[in-house]
């Protein structure tokens, strides 16, 4: 896939620099953004970038939902929001 061979490259690179890379993970799908913080975390991914799906204003209770399956499902990485105004909701 296009997305972990970028990723793999990326990681590669700021590893052997002795720096931590921080990816972006953003999808219109929980299931992807979920898979895909699962391969880079493989890879030695510790930081990554998210933001709200941006198919539609989640409600409260679909965006704490979107933060448990992310942040909350995984404790031992760090996670950064990017307020994407697409999202229909900046936090």
């Amino acid at each position: 896939m296009q997305f972990d061979d970028v990723v793999r490259i990326f990681v590669d690179t700021l590893h052997a620099d002795g720096l931590p890379p921080m990816v972006g993970v953003i999808s219109l799908s929980l299931s992807t953004v979920i898979e895909r913080i699962e391969r880079c975390a493989e890879l030695g991914v510790e930081l990554f970038q998210i933001s709200l799906p941006s198919w539609g204003e989640l409600t409260g209770r679909a965006m704490f939902a979107f933060f448990a399956e992310t942040c909350g499902r995984f404790p031992e990485l760090r996670f950064l929001h990017y307020n994407l105004p697409r999202a229909r909701r900046v936090l």
